[in-house]
């Protein structure tokens, strides 16, 4: 049986996570100290009172300001306020 691609399937390209992930892991095994935000889990906890509120972040010193925390806004705005809600009780 042979595989026929269609002309959509045939020019998507590669993925770009991917080849972080490739990069990451090449760099990882020369020694070098990578911090992933590519594919997979991240290499950090989130801080424990933000974690048992049960809101996702990535700590700010990946950004480059360690007095700060990011959450994701990849969710409705209902998500988000909820979230925020449960942030500033954990954090109070």
């Amino acid at each position: 049986m042979t595989l026929r691609l269609s002309r959509l399937a045939q020019r998507v390209g590669h993925s770009g996570t991917l080849a972080a992930d490739d990069r990451r892991q090449r760099l990882r095994a020369a020694g070098r100290d990578i911090v992933s935000l590519g594919a997979g889990q991240l290499d950090f906890g989130t801080p424990a009172p933000v974690a048992q509120a049960g809101v996702p972040v990535v700590p700010g010193a990946v950004f480059g300001d360690d007095r700060c925390l990011r959450i994701s806004f990849a969710t409705s705005l209902d998500e988000l306020t909820a979230a925020l809600g449960r942030l500033a009780q954990a954090l109070a």
